[in-house]
């Protein structure tokens, strides 16, 4: 889910996300800009510096005022340096879930392929609940409302 355009200015179609933070790569000069993931989350320019994007995962604005985490394929050559490293995958969990409500998100989701597992439990310390399984991805949510009853719908099969 997401705002997307079309760029068909070289004769292809080619579908761009606008919606989507990923935290800035360090091998280009200068980090993508931050303020579009703000204005489509609801919040503001100013917003941007008062989170450490070191510290969260990227994530997506998703359906009902929540967000979704998408953990990626464990690639060949993963490395110490791959986000989603089983040894911070907690406290980085924890620093995205404690963002998203800060933006006011009554859920948070996350996408979990088979070749990362390992990571279901992690997600469990934080509270997230299995909600589905498709193939080879597990989603699990978590509802941050507190004080309110989840309003999570089960998964129809």
């Amino acid at each position: 889910f997401g705002l997307h355009r079309s760029l068909s200015s070289l004769g292809t179609t080619q579908t761009q996300s606008v919606a989507r933070y990923k935290p800035p790569n360090k091998a280009f000069s200068q980090p993508p800009p931050r303020i579009s993931l703000f204005s489509s989350l609801g919040g503001s320019s100013s917003d941007t510096e008062k989170y450490d994007w070191d510290t969260i995962f990227p994530f997506e604005k998703n359906h009902h005022n929540s967000v979704k985490i998408t953990v990626p394929e464990v690639e060949d050559n993963i490395n110490k340096n791959d986000p989603y490293n089983l040894a911070t995958f907690h406290f980085k969990v924890e620093a995205t879930i404690a963002t998203a409500r800060e933006l006011h998100k009554s859920a948070i989701w996350i996408s979990i392929p088979i070749t990362r597992a390992r990571l279901m439990e992690e997600a469990a310390k934080s509270g997230f609940e299995f909600h589905h399984a498709e193939g080879n991805i597990a989603t699990l949510s978590k509802w941050l409302s507190e004080g309110e009853e989840s309003r999570i719908p089960t998964y129809a099969t």
